[in-house]
This record gives C-alpha cells, structure tokens and sequence, in this order.
C-alpha cells in the first residue's frame, strides 16, 4: 500500500495545492480591461497604401459586391454597388486622400455611418489594432487622415470617418444641385 504524502511534508504537493487554489479561483474574479487603450480601428490595404478607420465609424463591412462605373464629375467615385435593393456609391480611398489612383481589384466595401449610404472600396484586410493619443496627429496635407495608428508593425493612416461622410455627401448634394 502506497502512502499519502501529508501537504505539510511535501514541497510539491504545497505548490501543487496552491496552484490548484489559484486556478480555480480565477474563474470566481471579474475579469481585468485594460483601460489605457484607445479606441478600436480596422486596419485594411487599397492600392498598396495602409489605412485604418475607427469601428465607430463604420456602419458595415461585406465583400464588395460588383460596382457598375457611372458618369461623374468626382474623380473618386467608382461606381455604384448594390446592396439591400439600394444603389450605394463606392468611392477610392486613395483617390480621395490624394495619394494614388485607383488599381485593382477590390475585395471588401467598407460602409460609413450615416444616413446616406456611403462606402469605401478596400482590397484586404489587416486586421484590428487600437489607437494611442499619441498617434492623433496629422501632417495638414493629406485630407482625411487624423492621425497614425500601428499594427503589427506597420503604420496606416488614421482616417477622419465622420469628417470624410460629410464630405462625400456635401460633394454629392453639390453636384446634383448642378
């Protein structure tokens, strides 16, 4: 017959009992947030510039469905996508911050909030990183963009969401009034 070792003589019974506590005890605390995050952004490539959008901006987000090319005076537009029985205007990132001109083929359509549909072309998605106060600056020279945000080691530029809506649809309104 084997002995039972007394918790009180053994070294690695006391340390397994403890760590036994401990594990189970953990499930009986709250959860820990960490409170000095900030905000969450979707990270995403179009035409090899690196972007992020704060979530709370964004209405939705579903594979690009196939966007028909239509006359217009804004040079961002890419056409008009169907979505929900309803035409949605897709416009080019890049064309819009003025950085390049629209090329490729566009995976994702990213939809601002609002209350007019308005959506944003993106070609892959790089996943989720949270913004740092320190990183809300902006050079002044290329619009829309309010500061950097760094994922997995690279930076994207931190796009003004609610200040690019405004803009699409005041750009729209204008056009339509001639």
């Amino acid at each position: 017959m084997s002995e039972v070792s007394n918790p009180g003589e053994d070294p690695l019974a006391e340390r397994l009992s403890a760590l036994r506590e401990e594990f189970d005890s953990s499930f009986s605390r709250p959860l820990k947030v960490e409170t000095e995050r900030g905000d969450s952004a979707l990270c995403f490539t179009v035409d090899g510039l690196r972007y992020a959008v704060l979530l709370s901006g964004l209405q939705s987000l579903s594979r690009c469905l196939p966007l028909v090319a239509v006359p217009s005076r804004s040079r961002a537009l890419l056409g008009l996508a169907v979505m929900h029985a309803q035409a949605v205007p897709v416009y080019s990132l890049p064309r819009i911050t003025r950085m390049s001109a629209p090329r490729g083929e566009y995976e994702w359509l990213a939809m601002l909030r609002g209350s007019a549909a308005v959506g944003l072309a993106v070609q892959s998605l790089d996943g989720y990183a949270q913004t740092a106060p320190e990183m809300n600056i902006s050079d002044g020279h290329t619009p829309f963009v309010s500061g950097m945000v760094k994922h997995k080691g690279f930076l994207y530029a931190l796009i003004d969401a609610a200040g690019l809506y405004q803009a699409i649809t005041q750009q729209s309104a204008d056009l339509e009034k001639g």
